[in-house]
């Protein structure tokens, strides 16, 4: 057994469900929560949120704890493999996570008027990885990962048009492509 005391930045669970229409580059919708258990700026959930224009969100970084907004974009939003904009502006929300989280979890975010519902299903079991993942200056030590293989987003009750879809980017880590949702429940971070 090896011990190690790495730089640790920050440990939680990070949410991913992104959705894309058939045949379209770009995503419908783009969901990435980050809820903190520890970094050095404290708990608390970020939400980095954006939608095709017609659905009427645009890139947001929402939070329940400005502090912890500030450090993820500082640490997370600026590494090289994050898909958002570190200039995103920041908004005041709520999140409340229901559901079954072994086969139907969903985040309810609450922010201004809005309303956004992000749901995952049709688990697939969880994999552990417990190697380094070093991109930059960050190494993630280790997460537990579950992939779904459907997912749909509701803002405002109304359906984002959009579907899971293969991400190649998951072959260097797990040796093969897997789906654009997946949340991992014990993740951790660390400066390398």
């Amino acid at each position: 057994m090896t011990v190690t005391n790495p730089k640790f930045l920050w440990s939680g669970e990070h949410w991913i469900l992104y959705l894309r229409k058939p045949g379209q580059p770009n995503n419908s919708v783009s969901v990435s929560l980050y809820k903190t258990t520890y970094s050095a700026a404290g708990t608390g959930i970020v939400c980095l949120l954006e939608s095709e224009p017609k659905y009427g969100i645009s890139p947001k970084l929402l939070t329940d704890n400005r502090e912890v907004a500030d450090f993820v974009r500082k640490y997370i939003v600026t590494w090289k493999v994050s898909p958002f904009d570190a200039m995103v502006g920041t908004q005041d929300a709520t999140f409340e996570l229901t559901g079954d989280i072994r086969n139907n979890p969903e985040w309810h975010i609450f922010f201004e008027d809005q309303k956004v519902i992000a749901n995952w299903s049709d688990l697939e079991p969880s994999v552990l990885v417990n190697q380094p993942i070093g991109v930059g200056n960050l190494t993630v030590v280790h997460s537990v990962l579950t992939f779904s293989q459907k997912g749909y987003v509701l803002i405002n009750d109304n359906i984002v048009e959009g579907e899971l879809f293969i991400r190649d980017n998951w072959k260097d880590l797990l040796g093969e492509p897997k789906s654009s949702g997946c949340f991992a429940l014990s993740e951790t971070l660390a400066l390398a």
